[in-house]
């Protein structure tokens, strides 16, 4: 009986030390904010001067913006960055009708959100490059830090 309670104890203390930090639901709204304002509301108003008779493909029915990661990571440089997506909706179906109702594409668009300094990275292929691409303005690659987490290292004893 011992044994088990021991046992119970230690697993209760492990599952409570693992979870992950509860997220900042604040850090997150600005991120949310951020995106919203630098990349999706340019990009519809854009989208939205487009001919309809053009040969490009259609813009999206409708957007949705996820945060990926809810905590904050931190680059090489000590920025606190989140991770996003940006899942579309092609087509114009009614809610309703499920079956034939245009299902969500996820992660359309990915990138990072540095909320600090309102700065959107987005991917392009393996390369990230700022938001300002899918706008149609030329961008350089981003650096090499951007949008990658630091791993804090585990001191290990000699």
């Amino acid at each position: 009986m011992t044994r088990h309670l021991l046992l119970t104890c230690l697993t209760l203390t492990t599952l409570a030390s693992a979870q992950s930090p509860a997220p900042d639901s604040a850090a997150v709204a600005k991120a949310e904010a951020v995106v919203k304002k630098t990349l999706l509301t340019p990009l519809a108003e854009k989208e939205s001067r487009r001919s309809r008779f053009s040969r490009v493909i259609a813009a999206p029915s409708a957007r949705r913006l996820r945060i990926t990661a809810p905590v904050a990571q931190v680059d090489k440089k000590g920025r606190p960055f989140f991770t996003f997506a940006v899942d579309v909706r092609r087509g114009f179906a009614f809610e309703e009708d499920e079956e034939e109702a245009p299902t969500w594409t996820p992660d359309a668009v990915s990138g990072c959100v540095y909320p600090a300094t309102n700065e959107v990275f987005v991917k392009n292929g393996e390369a990230l490059v700022s938001s300002d691409l899918l706008l149609g303005k030329r961008v350089k690659p981003a650096e090499a830090s951007t949008c990658r987490a630091v791993v804090a290292e585990v001191a290990r004893a000699p």
